[in-house]
């Protein structure tokens, strides 16, 4: 066809950044650097003119910086970045592979200590958490549930311990400002969406994630009556919370 311009094959540029083993040294974790081992390697360094002189690609910088050159691959490395065979270089290897074995194992033990603390939680609010993935499951097959793992499952220990100490009205706060992000995401309407299942949680119901529906109003009726009977003002009820459920009743009804 004319006027149109011939396909090119374009490449992609390489970074040109140049590195030293200075700046390696110095980007390696705090935790890294207080072992004995590590003493060693930066004797070796500082002891080394030549180790002070070398400069490296940023694909070299990568292969030492995870560590990603085993042992029987040493001399190709060497002979691939013009490399002198000093121990500096297979020591280093050694101290930061055993650093990301360690980061791997403590990062396996925090989920495990996560999940099994979150499934601890009140039955309620593990069938309700249980439900949010389950319904965004739905909403996105393809890739699970990826709103619910960024945004709900706790990351840190301190996260979870805040997940712990919630009372129905923080949950009940939470749940909204969650429920909100996930309906944008979705391309849902957000505001009567979110309002809606947020009370469910203040009223311990649980949706039908397949295919979704809301509780029957004689189901939202039976378990605000129960409710009414344990947080009643007159018994010693928190006010606030009363007042919440009476609205989450009103909200739910009015679908």
């Amino acid at each position: 066809m004319k006027g149109r311009r011939p396909y090119r094959r374009t490449q992609r540029r390489s970074s040109r950044r140049i590195y030293s083993l200075d700046e390696l040294l110095s980007r390696q974790p705090r935790s890294l650097k207080k072992g004995s081992r590590y003493r060693e390697l930066l004797l070796y360094f500082l002891s080394s003119e030549s180790l002070q002189r070398i400069r490296i690609s940023s694909r070299c910088f990568r292969l030492l910086d995870k560590a990603l050159i085993n042992p029987e691959n040493l001399n190709s490395f060497y002979r691939t970045y013009r490399l002198p065979r000093h121990q500096f270089f297979p020591l280093f290897l050694s101290i930061k592979r055993s650093y990301l074995m360690e980061r791997i194992k403590w990062q396996i033990e925090r989920e495990r200590f996560i999940w099994e603390h979150m499934k601890a939680l009140p039955p309620k609010t593990v069938r309700f958490i249980r439900f949010l993935a389950e319904w965004e499951q739905e909403l996105n097959p393809k890739s699970e549930f990826p709103y619910w793992m960024k945004y709900l499952l706790p990351r840190t220990k301190k996260r979870l311990h805040e997940y712990e100490e919630f009372n129905s009205l923080e949950w009940y706060i939470f749940y909204y400002t969650y429920l909100t992000g996930l309906a944008a995401h979705y391309h849902l309407k957000p505001a009567p969406l979110a309002e809606k299942l947020a009370a469910c949680s203040m009223l311990e119901l649980v949706p039908t994630a397949n295919p979704f529906s809301f509780p029957e109003k004689r189901v939202i009726m039976k378990s605000y009556r129960s409710l009414c009977r344990s947080y009643h003002p007159d018994r010693g009820g928190d006010p606030a919370f009363f007042l919440k459920l009476q609205e989450s009743r009103e909200v739910l009804c009015s679908i």
